[in-house]
């Protein structure tokens, strides 16, 4: 062989061993691009699956304005206040409540207040909200609503009460709508002196309340207290100065 012949050939062969030499680099850098994502979409995964476990709260809101109820959920972190993603909200439903009741209520323009009526997380089923729409789906011995049959038998009465029951509601006073409502219960004067005893009643347990509140040292604030359905004393005091108490002389019925 010529070394002509020799020069011609060993150019090829070299990069050919070159080529050669540098395929299992980008193999490599292959597989590890592939690891590296196979790791990204693993950490991913995870991730959703933290959040679905741990981060999802769901329940049920109420709105006093409507007597309506609608579904939600959102994600944040567990043990904090902290949103990961914004809320959603379902379509509000009416409640399965006495049409007596719902029928009595004031007809708002004002976009309706939703209040948190149970939740999967902090407050379960224990928010304020309860205390009324438990009320409201009492149920008789006959399976029937129980202040369904009362609006029947009252009619001028539950005229005043479900929409007084209604405004208490917007202002956040639950806590004082059961023993507003044994009160009307247990009524026993005539239907023409009921709007201003129910009134005299409700400013007597605001009263009684705006005693405990400020006897009370650890009373919660903020947060602490919306989500226990405490209001500030200045809200309740705007509720009573736009619901005054009534003379005799007042009384519509």
């Amino acid at each position: 062989m010529s070394l002509a012949s020799l020069s011609t050939t060993n150019p090829s062969a070299s990069n050919g061993s070159a080529s050669a030499l540098t395929r299992p680099g980008k193999t490599q850098k292959n597989k590890s691009r592939r690891a590296s994502f196979f790791w990204i979409i693993l950490g991913l995964l995870g991730l959703l699956l933290y959040l679905s476990l741990f981060c999802r709260t769901s329940g049920k809101e109420f709105s006093p304005t409507t007597f309506q109820t609608r579904d939600f959920y959102l994600y944040r972190i567990p043990g904090t206040n902290i949103q990961l993603l914004p809320n959603y909200v379902g379509n509000a439903t009416s409640m399965n409540c006495a049409p007596e009741i719902l029928g009595n209520l004031k007809t708002l323009s004002q976009p309706p207040l939703w209040h948190p009526l149970e939740s999967n997380a902090l407050g379960g089923d224990s928010f304020p909200a309860s205390l009324l729409t438990s009320a409201i789906t009492r149920r008789d011995s006959e399976w029937d609503f129980y202040w369904g049959i009362w609006s029947q038998k009252h009619t001028a009465r539950a005229a005043i009460l479900w929409p007084m029951i209604q405004s208490m509601a917007m202002a956040d006073l639950y806590h004082d709508i059961p023993e507003t409502l044994r009160f009307a219960e247990g009524f026993q004067g005539a239907d023409g002196e009921f709007p201003s005893a129910l009134l005299a009643e409700i400013h007597r347990l605001m009263q009684h309340r705006k005693a405990l509140y400020e006897s009370s040292s650890g009373r919660p604030t903020g947060k602490s207290a919306q989500i226990e359905g405490i209001p500030e004393w200045s809200d309740v005091q705007r509720w009573l100065d736009a619901n005054p108490l009534l003379s005799p002389s007042h009384e519509k019925l």
